[in-house]
């Protein structure tokens, strides 16, 4: 039996790349697919395009929904999305982004296998130009199917197009449908709870391309925008982990919750330390390493750190990282 596949595709003012996603869903070989499309009040040509769209993709079980809506920010357009939702998976892609052949057939076969598991994930090519780089290449990382402490730690991937969930469970955790309408962290919001409830699997197969825009502000006469920028980010993906924590286990003060914020917390002074590093903010870089320390940093991280403070420290790290990976102990120790 093949279940109905829904895919949410959220966009904004996206003429430039949406016929490109929405084809490659519509090139899927899955039978039966609902594509669900939530135009968030673009004022472009996006309207206009996903309605020769629809020409195209209706039919022999296949249906594209085109829901409008005022400009409500992403987490809005996907809440808009969920309501519209049928299928017994779902899987989100962004409207930039596309599917690779396969993709839809290979993860809902798994589902159907894997009665045990609640989502899959799947491997990936992050896209630079002419240059890209697969998703998950550490095989400890893809053995792992108890991924909701990676995901709070933000040491695996949650990319949109990169995983499909059982609905089922899914809306067990959030009945009304609604996730918290941030522009950050959408993705968490719906894999955590699966992850919390059950095994997530993973197909060591790149199925989706992760297509990177360039972005102005990593020109360097807006290097400091871009770390406020990044800053931004970093603060309100640590909200987010934050509010599905609370979700989870009904508060913040619980002994479970309090492990899993400590991993959040880590996530998030993880990535400001990597923005000081990147901006050359030294007062930040010391600020955030020592953030780090009290909640757990791993050697990776001292190596990341000293590499940058003080060199010649960080060598002794680097022979230490490098025996522990022949021994096969890794270095998160």
């Amino acid at each position: 039996m093949n279940e109905l596949v829904s895919v949410i595709i959220p966009c904004y003012n996206g003429e430039k790349f949406i016929a490109r996603s929405v084809r490659s869903v519509a090139e899927q070989d899955y039978p039966r697919i609902e594509l669900i499309v939530v135009n968030d009040g673009s004022t472009d040509r996006t309207a206009e395009i996903l309605r020769e769209l629809k020409r195209e993709f209706d039919g022999e079980g296949r249906e594209l929904i085109c829901l409008y809506q005022e400009n409500a920010g992403l987490g809005g357009a996907v809440n808009a999305g969920l309501k519209s939702v049928h299928g017994a998976f779902l899987t989100l892609l962004d409207a930039d982004d596309r599917f690779l052949p396969g993709s839809i057939s290979a993860r809902a076969a798994f589902l159907r296998d894997r009665r045990d598991c609640t989502g899959v994930r799947s491997n990936g090519w992050h896209v630079f130009g002419e240059n890209r780089y697969l998703f998950v290449t550490d095989e400890t990382e893809k053995a792992k199917e108890d991924i909701l402490p990676l995901l709070m730690e933000g040491t695996t991937n949650n990319w949109s197009g990169s995983y499909m969930l059982r609905t089922d469970v899914l809306f067990s955790h959030y009945p009304d449908r609604e996730i918290y309408p941030s522009r950050f962290g959408q993705n968490l919001q719906l894999l955590c709870p699966c992850a919390f409830s059950g095994k997530i699997g993973f197909l060591d197969i790149p199925l989706t391309e992760y297509i990177h825009r360039p972005c102005s502000l990593s020109s360097a006469e807006n290097t400091g925008e871009a770390k406020k920028k990044e800053l931004i980010n970093a603060d309100g993906y640590h909200d987010i982990r934050l509010k599905v924590i609370s979700h989870l286990f009904g508060s913040l003060s619980g002994n479970e919750a309090r492990r899993f914020i400590t991993l959040a917390d880590r996530s998030l002074y993880r990535q400001r330390m990597h923005i000081a590093i990147g901006s050359g903010d030294r007062a930040l870089l010391k600020e955030s390493y020592q953030s780090l320390r009290g909640c757990g940093a791993s050697l990776n991280d001292r190596i990341d750190y000293y590499h940058t403070a003080c060199r010649p420290l960080s060598l002794p790290l680097r022979a230490l990282r490098k025996l522990l990976t022949r021994c096969g102990r890794g270095a998160s120790c």
